[in-house]
């Protein structure tokens, strides 16, 4: 459907650095058809690109009350995260991240290795810090 289409262009603007644009064809594909997991994913990717953690988090959330996390998702959102922890608290971003991935396992996303890896990426870089 139109999901692939706008999908492709959500990320060509992203890894152009052009988040508003990607933005703006997010919000033109709700009205024509729901977001998928991988919508969220080039989203999330492009937020995270452009050291948004919070923005990417925020569109995780949309993801998740539309059904549409998977592990990969939650791997994206370990890594905003990350984009966090540069300005906050190392430990309550890291905790932040546990809770998240606490509440998706509990809601029935399969974890995987890559989400298992991100964590523990997370926390080295806070052992770092």
């Amino acid at each position: 459907g139109d999901a692939v289409f706008y999908n492709c262009l959500i990320s060509t603007c992203g890894k152009a650095g052009d988040l508003a644009r990607a933005e703006a064809y997010f919000e033109e594909l709700k009205t024509v058809e729901k977001p998928n997991a991988k919508t969220f994913s080039v989203l999330i990717d492009a937020c995270i690109g452009l050291g948004d953690g919070a923005k990417a988090l925020t569109y995780l959330e949309e993801g998740r009350k539309l059904g549409c996390i998977n592990a990969h998702l939650t791997a994206q959102a370990i890594h905003a995260h990350k984009c966090l922890s540069r300005d906050g608290d190392g430990a309550a971003v890291l905790e932040e991240a546990m809770v998240l991935y606490e509440e998706l396992r509990e809601e029935g996303v399969k974890m995987d290795g890559v989400v298992m890896a991100s964590l523990v990426g997370l926390a080295g870089a806070e052992d770092k810090h």
